[in-house]
Formats: structure tokens, sequence, C-alpha cells
């Protein structure tokens, strides 16, 4: 096949300049362009900006105002606060305008008289309750007038008045800043005094003006000649200063000259003098290394400020190592020692780093309005009240979320979240007023819900509910998520941990909660074990089955047989059999055993009539000790009944007895046959004895605990009665039914059974406690005790 190949060639030609548009867009005012779509050339240079930072509309006779916040960009132009762009166009691009309705979410700051040559206004607009910091420089020269900043005048948010030439302020008010000047001289003079050293500035008189920065430093050691071998040195003790000059024992200084002022290097012979290294000097921004020098004997005292900025990091001091004269170690910003030796000393900081909260003050929001610091890595909650009232326009707001940057999530719900802040980070709280904001109630039993419990949304908003879908407790039992049922605009019911929706009414979502047991299994997976070996969960109450091969073969042991299990909570202790089946209501645990084959005898149980444990084949290790019990009577019919008379045996069972019960120990393969006798009522009516025994299992037990009435007392013409007390004698629980001839009714799994089971389930308010099962018929009475644990 043949490929056709398609050449495209663009060529320009001289004077032909391609195209670009750039569209306007915005709702109010009189934007520069106009809006509209406009054709440029590449490469021109365009300035877009409004007329007015405000504007006004009449609804129903009342004005609205409307603040622009800043515009939407897209080609050339990046998204940006202000009210004009300068850039040059080189594809498509837009401008859309943003405007805000005045009110308590957006408010205008004035700042008049920021320069004193043109005596101007600017006008800025801020979210409510976000910080606002406002600064002018010290000093601005207006042709040959300098001119001093002494302060402000402010309305509003704006404290009344202040002598800085800086404010930071929270704005919840509309506000105004007007700044003070006043014409200074404009020459100030720096004396610089040095006796050793080459300074900078250099020694005598220089002229400065007013609020110029001055870096002043000189050489640590300076070295003189005495006589052509004989030299002498000096070290630099820091310096002395006056005016905008404070002392150091630093070799070099920055200041910012505000007064006539001077500054003398002091200088030490260095034989008589130690050098202190200082590691971090007083700033952990630059973690650089100085030397100070200090006479032999002196007292030094060395301090550094608890916390420092830099730029977005913040520091915490915590203290200090030494070496020579300076202590070995300590946990304070200050530090007092004689110097005799050569020494170090390194300052220790805490990286911090800034979380900026906004959000109004009568919210409560924790923490409050403003800049907190925090150590690096540490964890941070913070949260504000769900509603709010706006004194100032007499209505209540709500709060539907927040914005975040850095280590916040850049948008969530709620009003409340904690994070771990590892980077500059802020959260905005979000309000709106009640008209427009609809209400969604979480309700969920477990786990962590998001969004939380209760919080508040836009009309429309699009909501993505979830939850965990799994909640572990201390790896004993655990709660899966099912689903939920919703109201409003939830959908009414669905499966899953997520749900997505547009909220438009107020509404609820309900969290369904289904509990579950760990069941470990234990087996060679050789046996195929079913479920396979580990932790598998089951819901309350539910049915498992579990087994494994009768036999497997092992490389080292040859053919194994299964000898039963061992089992725990809801398992039965033990079972010769090599599969069970139960009810799980509590954690539970099986673990098979298994012995050798040539180790393993067979027990062959035989029986016409009713239920022998064990019964059929079953396979018992050697030496092992088998209990073998039978019902006394099994009903046949509404005439006859059959009786056991007692059993014969080979191998390892006895030859024959009269009993329903039989022990001995496993030596080689046997066989137990039970032997009945059928007669008909009456004469079972005379021989029935009335001994019983009773077991309890699981004990303790923290669900339901199972009683077992085992004999033939259990069949007695007056059946036993059964009560529960509380250690204290109080009765909890009883059942005498002198109607039932064979069981308990409701009570008996199957009547005419060797073994009747009663299950205990105690009350909800039942508390943990020791409890006596007391079981008795007119001829016998048992008690035995019983542990609850919820």
């Amino acid at each position: 096949m043949k490929k056709l190949v398609i050449f495209c060639i663009i060529i320009a030609f001289p004077g032909v300049i391609l195209g670009v548009t750039f569209e306007v867009i915005s709702e109010y005012d009189s934007p520069v362009p106009p809006v509209g779509i406009h054709e440029y050339d590449i490469g021109d240079t365009i300035r877009a900006y409004l007329n007015h930072y405000a504007d006004t509309t009449f609804v129903s006779d009342s004005m609205i105002i409307w603040y622009c916040i800043g515009y939407y960009g897209t080609g050339d132009i990046p998204s940006g606060t202000g009210t004009g762009v300068f850039f040059t166009i080189t594809y498509n691009s837009s401008i859309e305008w943003i405007w805000v309705e005045a009110g308590p979410t957006h408010l205008p700051f004035t700042i008049y008289n920021a320069n004193p040559c043109e005596f101007d206004s600017t006008v800025s607009i801020h979210l409510r309750g976000t910080p606002v910091t406002a600064l002018v420089p010290p000093a601005l020269t207006c042709g040959d007038t300098r001119y001093r900043c002494t302060g402000w005048l402010g309305t509003g948010s704006v404290p009344d008045f202040g002598t800085a030439c800086s404010l930071t302020f929270w704005i919840n008010y509309p506000s105004t800043i007007e700044w003070k000047w006043e014409p200074i001289d404009t020459t100030l003079y720096l004396t610089v005094i040095s006796e050793y050293g080459d300074p900078v500035p250099p020694v005598g008189i220089h002229e400065y003006e007013y609020g110029d920065t001055v870096i002043a430093w000189t050489s640590t050691i300076d070295t003189i000649a005495i006589s052509d071998s004989t030299f002498t040195k000096y070290c630099c003790l820091g310096h002395l200063g006056t005016g905008s000059v404070s002392p150091e024992p630093y070799s070099a200084d920055t200041f910012v000259i505000l007064e006539n002022s001077t500054i003398e290097w002091f200088w030490y012979n260095c034989t008589f003098t130690h050098p202190i290294l200082v590691i971090g000097e007083n700033s952990p921004c630059h973690f650089d290394t100085v030397a100070i020098y200090r006479v032999w004997g002196d007292l030094v005292r060395m301090h550094v400020p608890g916390f420092i900025t830099c730029g977005d990091t913040g520091y915490t001091c915590i203290g200090w190592t030494g070496t020579g004269s300076v202590p070995e170690s300590g946990s304070d910003t200050t530090v007092a020692f004689n110097i005799f030796d050569n020494s170090t000393i390194t300052w220790h900081w805490q990286l911090q780093w800034p979380f900026d909260v906004t959000g109004p003050p009568e919210a409560h929001p924790i923490p409050g309005p403003g800049r907190h610091w925090y150590d690096d890595s540490s964890e941070v909650y913070c949260r504000i009240d769900s509603i709010s009232y706006d004194s100032l326009h007499d209505d209540y707001y709500y709060c539907i979320g927040y914005y975040g940057n850095g280590s916040v999530p850049a948008v969530g719900t709620g009003n409340e979240l904690t994070f771990e802040i590892t980077e500059p980070s802020s959260i905005a709280w979000r309000w709106s007023a009640a008209d427009s904001v609809f209400m969604l109630i979480v309700n969920s039993d477990y786990g962590d819900p998001s969004p939380p419990y209760t919080t508040y949304w836009l009309r429309g908003g699009e909501i993505t509910a979830s939850v965990d879908s799994i909640v572990y407790f201390d790896d004993t039992m655990r709660y899966v998520c099912t689903g939920w049922t919703g109201t409003g605009s939830v959908p009414d019911s669905g499966s899953g941990n997520i749900v997505t929706f547009e909220i438009d009414t107020h509404s609820t979502i309900t969290w369904q909660w289904q509990l579950q047991w760990p069941f470990d299994m234990t087996g060679p997976l050789e046996a195929n074990p079913i479920p396979e070996p580990g932790r598998h969960w089951y819901d309350d109450s539910s049915n498992v089955f579990a087994r494994v091969d009768s036999t497997y073969y092992d490389t080292l042991w040859g053919c194994m047989w299964c000898i039963g299990f061992t089992g725990s909570g809801s398992v039965p202790v033990t079972s010769p059999w090599y599969y069970v089946d139960f009810i799980i209501n509590q954690p539970s645990g099986i673990t098979w055993l298994w012995a050798p084959d040539t180790t393993v005898y067979l027990l062959t149980v035989v029986s016409e009539y009713g239920d022998p444990d064990p019964c059929g084949d079953t396979y018992w290790g050697g030496c092992m000790p088998v209990d073998a019990c039978i019902n006394y009577c099994e009903v046949i019919d509404s005439e006859t009944v059959a009786y056991c008379r007692g059993w014969i045996g080979t191998g390892s069972v006895p030859d024959s007895g009269t009993d329903t019960t039989v022990s001995f120990i496993m030596e080689t393969n046997s066989t137990l046959t039970w032997i009945w006798e059928v007669v008909d009522e009456g004469i079972k009516e005379q021989i029935l004895p009335s001994n019983f025994e009773i077991s309890i299992y699981p004990n303790p037990f923290n669900g339901a605990v199972s009683i077992e009435i085992s004999g033939v007392g259990a069949f007695h013409e007056t059946p036993p009665q059964l009560e529960i007390y509380d250690i204290n004698g109080k009765a909890v629980g009883r059942l005498d039914e002198p109607n039932r001839r064979f069981g308990l009714d409701g009570w008996v799994e199957n009547p005419g059974a060797p073994v009747q089971r009663i299950t205990w389930t105690p009350e909800p308010a039942t508390p943990s406690g020791i409890y006596l099962i007391q079981v008795k018929n007119p001829n016998q009475s048992v008690t035995k005790k019983v542990l609850y644990l919820k």
C-alpha cells in the first residue's frame, strides 16, 4: 500500500499579520475594551481596565451596590485581583470581570494619601473577616522635599489613629485609612569611629537621607606591626552606638537611620581574648557561623528571641548546646557564663508554619482570626460556629464550608476539620444567607462520614457523601456499611458507602451498618480447608460452615488423619469431626487436629435410635480419651418408646454396660453399639428415672449462652424447672412448664434428644456479672455459675 504524504506549507507574506481575538465579559460598569469580542494582531499590547470599581443597580426601588474583586482570565491573561491588567496578546484570550454584592461578605477599604506627592486614593475589596495589611515607606521624597510618615487616621475597622507606618487589621465594616506626612530635613549624619580595622562606611562623618538603610561592617581581626619583627593582633568585640544604632557584639550591623547617629567599633588585644563561635547566629534563617571575641574572664550574656519569622516560616528557639566555657546544654533563650576558653554555642530551633484564619469573630473561630504558628508536622484542629448573627445587617448567616491552601484542602464542607501542617496554610470560612442555604443532617453510628453530621449547602450544590466502608474495633469486631436511607434531596435508599446528589431542600442521610465477627481458620492447605486458613468476617448471627478433608499427605509424616478440632467463641470447644456448622455471635476460631495414620484409630458407633455422640465413623489419636453418650429414650410414635439398655463394645470400648454413657481410652480400632428396647407408653411410665446433669457454654459469654440438660431426668413426667438469678439472688429468668412431658416448650432444639439445649439471651439492660443457673426436678437440684461480659 502506498502512503499519501501531504505537506502543509504556511507562507507569511510581508505586511500580513495573523489575528487573534480578545473577549471581554462584565455584568456591570463600562470596561475598557467594552464588553464583546475584539480583534487584535499578534503582539499587540492591550490595557484592560474598569472605569469604576463599583456599580449600582435598582431592584424594586432598592439600590444594590456591586464591587469588582478581580477577574478570570484565559489565554495570555492569568486570573487575578484588581481592576486593571496590562498584557501582550499572542493567543485568543478573554477576561471576565468578577462582581460581588456589597454587604456582609465583601467590604471596601479606601486608602487616602498613600503618597504625599500625589494625594490620591485607592479602593480594594476584601472578604469580611479577613486580615488587611496597609503600609507606606517611612519616608518619601517629592521633588526637593522629603516627607516623613507620622501615622494615620482611620474609620470602620481601622483604629481611629496611629503613629506607625504600617498596620494589620481584620475588616468587618467598610473602612478607610488616611496617611499623615510632615516635611523633614533631608540630611542625617552617621559618625563612624574605629581605632583599627577597615570599617565600611570608613571612619568619619557620612550623610544619609531620613529612612535610608545602612549596612556597616568591619574585619573581625586586624594585625598591627609594632616593629619589623613584632606584630599585635586586635579583635573586634562589636560596636557601641547612639541614635539609630544599637550596641551589638558582632562585627556587622544593618539599621535604618532615622536620626543623627554614631557607630564606634570596639577593639581589644587578641592575646587576652577568646573567640565564641555562634552557630545559627541570632537567626535560624541563615544558619551561618560567626565569631565574636570576649576578654578573658569577662561575664558573657548571650540571648536570642524566643520566636523568629523568616518569610513564610517561623522558628521557636528550643535551647542550645555549648563547648568550652559555654554550659553543655540548656532550654532557655538566654545563657550567661564567664569566658576562659575558646568556646562555641549552637542555638537550636523548631521549624514552625503559619496558619492564617479568616472568619467573623462573632462566630467564635478556633483558632481565632489572624495568624497562628504551629510546629512542623503537628496536628491542627479548627472549627467555627455553624450559624452567625450579623448585627450590622440584622440577619443570620450559615457556614457552608471553607476555602483552604497549603496543608488545608482547597475546598471543604462542614464547620470543623483536623489536618497535619507541613507548609504555610490558611483557611477562609465561607458564609451564605439563610434564604439560599439548605441543611443536610448526616447520621452514622460508626466511621467518619463526609460531610459530617450537620452541614449547610447552597441551593443546587452537588454533594458527594461518603463514609468508611469498614470500621474496626480492637480487631475483635467490625461494622460494614451496607448502604443508606435518605430524605429530601437524598435518594430514599441505596447500597454502598458513597452517594452523589444535588441539594434543593433540607435533607438527611442515615448510613446503615452490619455487625461482623472474625473467624480465624487454622489448618494445612493440603487438606483443602473451607474457608481457607486465615481470618474471615461474617455477619452477626449468620451460619458458618467449616470443614477439611479427613486425610491429607504430609511429606514428613506421611498420611495424616483429622482427629477433630478445638474451637473458641461460637465454635464448640472440642469435637472429633472434620466439619462444623455453627451460628457466629462472637469472635471465633477453629484449629484442626491431626495425627499420623500410625497413631490413629477408627471408632465406629452404631445405634438404631437416638442421637449418639460421637456417631458414625470418627478417628482418634492414640491414648485420646473418649466420652460417649446417648439419650435414654426415643419417642417412636404415640404408642411406643425406645429405651437404651446399654452397649456392647470391641477394641478399646468395654465389652458391655447398662448405662447411657461410657468413657474409654482409644488404643486400637473399636466399635460401640448402643442397645435399645422398644416398649409401649405404660411401661415407660414405670421405668423413667429422674437424674440429670447440666453444662453451660461458652463461659464466660457476651451474647447468648447455651444451657444443656442431659441425662434421663430431662425427660421425666415432671420436667425440670430452670431459673436464673443474679449474684444477689434476684431472679432474671425462669422456665417452669409442668404440662410438658418431654423437654421444655419453646426452648428445645430436639425433643427426645439425649441433650436438651436452652439458650438464654440477656435483656439489653442486663449488666455484666456473675449469674446462677439452677435446674431442678422433684428429686434433684443442680446450680452452676456463669460470667456475663458485655
